[in-house]
């Protein structure tokens, strides 16, 4: 989905910020400064909206929106960015939706296999085929969120708790991330 396209490149990532500068691998930097939104280290998690009392961690980064509502994904959670696995994730609370949304990126022929296949476009091969031949480097761009409320759907206790396995299933596809390969 478009609109899903700025918070899974604003929130999928394990920058840091240390004196005003962002720290990190380098395409992530460039990745996340192209988003126009901003990182804040350090914040206290008690007493942010919709996080309840509990929750294991006392301070989390908040990512930003340049837009009006000023937006914020609280980082709950990242499984790492692993060579074997070839993906990353992030889980998220967002401030405005007042959800847990997931954030993947990684080699597109593991992503698209992590998710719904009624989520990928039927030129999805064809698409990553001419951009990998031309030479450019190519990650797919991955969201889900997790149901939270009443009725059996989880807490965001429940969303710390599982498993990456879990929370990587039935992704949808958001689109790819070309990059020029130097």
């Amino acid at each position: 989905p478009p609109t899903a396209l700025m918070p899974t490149l604003a929130g999928c990532h394990s920058l840091n910020i240390l004196n005003g500068e962002y720290i990190g691998e380098p395409l992530e930097i460039k990745m996340f400064e192209t988003t126009g939104w901003r990182i804040q280290d350090d914040v206290p998690v008690h007493g942010a909206p919709g996080i309840p009392e509990g929750v294991h961690q006392e301070m989390t980064t908040v990512i930003i929106s340049p837009s009006p509502s000023s937006n914020k994904l609280r980082v709950l959670k990242i499984f790492q960015f692993s060579s074997q696995l070839q993906r990353m994730t992030v889980m998220c609370y967002n401030d405005f939706n007042k959800s847990v949304e997931i954030y993947s990126k990684g080699s597109p022929e593991i992503i698209s296999g992590l998710c719904d296949p009624s989520s990928l476009p039927s030129d999805f091969e064809q698409v990553l085929s001419e951009y990998t031949a031309n030479g450019y480097r190519v990650l797919a761009l991955a969201t889900n969120t997790l149901a939270l409320g009443t009725n059996g759907h989880a807490t965001v206790h429940d969303c710390l708790a599982m498993s990456r396995d879990h929370v990587e299933d039935s992704l949808n596809f958001v689109g790819f991330l070309i990059m020029d390969n130097p």
